[in-house]
């Protein structure tokens, strides 16, 4: 008697490991998105406990912190003055105290007495979902402006350039008034602890305006140039303006004479008209030419090395970003949010009804 040794074969081993594809493919989508509402919530958790600490420093010192401190105005994304940002002042605040102590606020944050701080910066500034992960950059940043202009003292947010407001200054109402928000670290940051476009965003395009890759925006993106590609010689100057665009009017031949030119003759008794004079430069004048319409020029964008650009807000979270208001909530907010919607936000005393997102 001849013994048979049973096994699997060629086909059922492939039906097997089709139905684990299927399932991990049913499964993994269904974890990721777990992994990722964790890491979302955890994000908010430390926006949460910032704006606690930027309330309890209020309630202290009966002002808001400054968004930063600096002696040249506007600011500049170059490591050229104090630069101290709001995140320092609330680290006493949220049980920092040592961290607090190694910052030596007598000189810049960028000098080497500075060094430990500025590498080991606090875990509450890190979102989990953040893809520049380390101690040194900041994930979050505070309204400085509804519009995309440099850091200065005349903002509206309510951090900006050596601000004292306090909570009376909400002129819109502290839960219409946004603090914080997310944002994506780029290769131009100049870490946690600098009060540039490090730690302080505005409203001048809508959440994740820009898509990043290793750091550096991905060319072509709404007119901005490649970074790489740009250099001094092709780097406009800041806030410049594309030369006016000169049309001609769409008038006709027989074109009717401007507001300031003299009536017409009335004719005599025998229906004879009598010819005007031709005042020099009037509608008669044989040398006179059409009017020219200007149209005028929409503001340039300002390049993203340009040291006075500052930019918006953004996350890595699908579908929006968190955010910090005034009375201490934490809002997820939806990419679909409109610009104006935003700004409105931003801005502590437009008098604008924003609805709550």
């Amino acid at each position: 008697m001849s013994s048979r040794r049973r096994g699997f074969t060629l086909v059922e081993l492939l039906v097997v490991i089709a139905i684990i594809g299927l399932m991990v493919s049913i499964i993994l989508p269904a974890v990721q998105a777990a992994r990722e509402a964790a890491r979302r919530a955890t994000c908010a958790s430390h926006l949460s406990q910032l704006a606690i600490g930027i309330h309890q420093y209020e309630q202290a010192q009966l002002v808001y912190p400054p968004g930063t401190l600096a002696a040249k105005s506007p600011v500049v994304n170059l490591p050229n003055d104090n630069h101290l940002t709001w995140i320092a002042h609330v680290l006493p605040y949220r049980e920092q105290q040592n961290l607090y102590k190694q910052i030596d606020q007598a000189v810049s944050v960028y000098d080497a007495k500075n060094t430990v701080a500025r590498e080991n910066g606090p875990n509450l500034v890190r979102c989990p979902s953040s893809p520049r992960h380390g101690a040194v950059y900041s994930d979050f940043a505070a309204a400085h402006h509804d519009q995309e202009q440099p850091i200065s003292e005349t903002n509206n947010g309510v951090f900006y350039l050596n601000s004292k407001l306090t909570f009376d200054d909400l002129a819109d109402g502290a839960s219409a008034t946004l603090f914080l928000g997310e944002k994506i670290t780029d290769s131009f940051d100049l870490g946690w602890l600098s009060g540039t476009r490090a730690t302080l965003r505005n409203g001048g395009v809508m959440m994740n305006y820009l898509n990043y890759h290793d750091g550096l925006p991905r060319p072509g993106n709404f007119g901005y140039p490649n970074p790489a590609e740009v250099t001094s010689e092709t780097t406009p100057t800041p806030f410049e303006r594309i030369t006016p665009v000169v049309e001609e009017a769409d008038f006709p031949e027989a074109a009717l004479p401007p507001d300031d030119a003299p009536e017409a003759a009335v004719p005599d008794p025998n229906g004879v008209p009598v010819p005007p004079s031709p005042a020099p430069g009037g509608p008669y004048d044989p040398h006179w030419q059409p009017q020219k319409r200007v149209k005028p020029p929409p503001p340039k964008p300002l390049p993203l090395n340009d040291p006075k650009y500052v930019g918006g807000f953004g996350s890595t979270h699908p579908q929006g970003m968190n955010a910090a208001f005034g009375d201490g909530s934490v809002r997820f907010l939806s990419s679909t949010l409109t610009l104006p919607m935003l700004q409105a936000l931003i801005n502590r005393r437009d008098g604008q009804l924003a609805q709550q997102p």
